[in-house]
């Protein structure tokens, strides 16, 4: 089962690679995720160390630099990185890695997520909340944006075999097989109290959710 979770995790990373160039048209248009950006922004610390995990092509990355000084960005795609390095203020240290080798000397007071939640299987849920938690901070909290189960319902192919994964296509045509759950706000936060995190949950619309979340120890 581990294996076939690496595997999985491994062909994620090759999708996004393969995606860089086509990542924007996501946040193109009317129904931009970022036309929540003030309610997410009012989750945030005033000030402190920011480490953005899966910052993809920057377009949450540029408005956190608007807001704080010290921030690092982390993805595993190159492209992406590029490309956001394009879009973001200078000043942003931009790692290529994933969040779980990257290593840092000093924690952070806050670890934001855009759409990533939903791109961790469920096994790794206590490795990856063990892995925030140890980078924040006292006091420190991790917001993350994401899609509900209901606002996914008719965009996404799920596999008939394995659960939670979808298969995904490019423009050259390629597919990739990606993590992909279906998450509900309320569940999502029973799921972290028996992890030992404290959530507020917040709607932001019909299709996507935020939240907020703190150790409780």
């Amino acid at each position: 089962m581990a294996d076939d979770v690496d595997a999985l995790l491994a062909e994620q990373v090759d999708y996004y690679q393969a995606r860089a160039g086509e990542y924007d048209e996501a946040y193109a248009g009317t129904d931009s995720p970022l036309q929540h950006l003030g309610s997410v922004l009012a989750l945030l610390p005033i000030c402190g160390r920011v480490l953005e995990i899966a910052c993809g092509t920057g377009q949450w990355t540029q408005h956190l630099a608007g807001r704080f000084a010290d921030i690092t960005a982390l993805d595993t795609s190159a492209d992406a990185l590029a490309i956001a390095k394009q879009r973001a203020p200078e000043g942003v240290r931009w790692v290529q890695e994933d969040v779980f080798r990257f290593r840092s000397e000093a924690p952070f007071d806050l670890v934001f997520a855009g759409f990533w939640l939903s791109h961790v299987p469920w096994s790794e849920w206590p490795r990856f909340w063990s892995r925030l938690a140890a980078l924040l901070a006292p006091g420190g909290v991790v917001v993350c944006v994401d899609e509900t189960a209901d606002g996914l319902a008719g965009k996404e192919a799920w596999s008939a075999e394995v659960e939670d994964v979808v298969t995904r296509s490019v423009a050259d045509g390629r597919t990739f097989q990606v993590a992909k759950l279906r998450l509900d706000p309320v569940a999502v936060t029973a799921r972290l109290g028996q992890l030992g995190w404290a959530v507020e949950p917040v709607t932001l619309s019909a299709d996507l959710f935020a939240l907020r979340a703190q150790p409780e120890n």
